[in-house]
């Protein structure tokens, strides 16, 4: 008989990263090891998941309604209500705002192990109007409550570093396909994944775009993502006469089938957390070119075996490196066929069972009485 675990987020009718890491690894817990899935969302009744789910997860909704405080207080509400109705054997907390923290606080009185999932750098506290002194105080509150988890869990080696704490372990996520054939390189099309905002700089792969372009008119680079930017990005590449080779296009289920039917994969991130992207196109045989930028590239792309990383924010050299792999086809297949295979060490069996280790660890530290 298998474990009882809760995560608590905010939702998993969204298209992003983590709604589809939590997917994958939720339906191997529950198939492989035999685990009873709990998961908590915000405001999600009655609505369907973006991804595939194990049919057998039990979903339990809060609502939260009205002003900032009346919101709050319904969360708490309705996290202590889940859990005392589920009884979890493991609570793991995916939220990458600031109330994920508190939950050590809230939940004084659960004996279970409590993790926390950091799903993307901390640099996007950076992002919007808050003050480096306000962003110092937040991050010096995080750093106090996450040493109350029992443990901390991050992507990457480099998130690692940005965690100076005791309980934190690095786990990957895991990949959700690895398809058997991969892509043929032939098609002239590089493929880009993830939302239209301020992390994902696409403004800088569309000045890239520009100087590449002219060089290689038969390419179109296409664009998959949430508009959530106003229409800036679609009205800038209006703009630059572009629409006919960069084209933007909402979420899609079937992202797999156009990784394949591109060659070369480009990521322009200020900052991320991992960078499924840049696995997903590798594991469909498709080379990438990305801003080293923390955290992720420089984990996922050896640079000049597998892929191409470039300075981060170095528009000339992002355009350079696109055009090194749109010339050179022999270099494609070269650094498409290493890709595939040392992308393999995130095989979502292999990721899974680094969790099932982490949980069977914590439970026996709870036997024993160990913190």
């Amino acid at each position: 008989m298998g474990r009882r675990l809760l995560y608590i987020t905010n939702g998993i009718t969204g298209a992003g990263g983590l709604e589809r890491v939590l997917s994958v690894r939720t339906r191997l817990l529950a198939e492989r090891y035999g685990d009873e899935i709990h998961i908590m969302t915000l405001n999600e009744e009655g609505l369907e998941p973006f991804y595939d789910f194990f049919p057998g997860i039990h979903v339990h909704d809060v609502r939260m309604q009205g002003h900032p405080a009346a919101r709050l207080k319904a969360w708490a509400y309705g996290v202590r209500k889940t859990v005392r109705a589920v009884e979890p054997d493991v609570i793991a907390v995916c939220d990458d705002g600031f109330k994920g923290f508190w939950m050590p606080l809230l939940l004084t009185g659960c004996r279970c192990p409590l993790v926390y999932e950091r799903h993307v750098s901390r640099l996007i506290q950076a992002d919007g109007l808050k003050s480096s002194a306000v962003r110092s105080v937040e991050f010096a509150m995080m750093r106090f409550l996450g040493k109350r988890f029992s443990r901390f869990v991050v992507l990457t080696p480099g998130n690692r570093e940005e965690w100076p704490m005791d309980n934190v372990e690095v786990i990957p996520n895991p990949l959700p396909f690895y398809p058997p054939v991969p892509s043929s390189g032939e098609a002239r099309r590089v493929i880009a994944v993830g939302k239209i905002s301020p992390q994902k700089n696409y403004g800088a792969l569309l000045e890239a775009w520009k100087k590449v372009h002219g060089i290689f008119p038969d390419w179109k680079l296409d664009l998959f993502g949430a508009e959530a930017d106003g229409g800036k990005l679609r009205e800038e590449i209006r703009r630059e006469g572009l629409e006919g080779s960069f084209l933007l296009h909402p979420p899609t289920r079937e992202i797999m089938r156009e990784y394949l039917a591109s060659s070369i994969c480009a990521m322009s991130s200020r900052y991320e957390g991992f960078g499924m992207m840049l696995a997903e196109a590798m594991a469909c045989g498709v080379p990438c070119v990305a801003f080293d930028c923390p955290c992720g590239p420089g984990d996922i792309i050896s640079h000049g075996e597998d892929g191409l990383l470039v300075p981060p924010g170095n528009v000339d050299e992002l355009a350079a490196s696109l055009k090194l792999l749109m010339g050179d086809e022999k270099l494609r297949a070269s650094m498409a066929a290493k890709a595939r295979e040392n992308v393999k060490r995130y095989a979502a069996e292999t990721v899974t069972a680094r969790w099932d280790g982490l949980f069977r660890r914590m439970l026996e530290e709870g036997r024993e009485g160990r913190p």
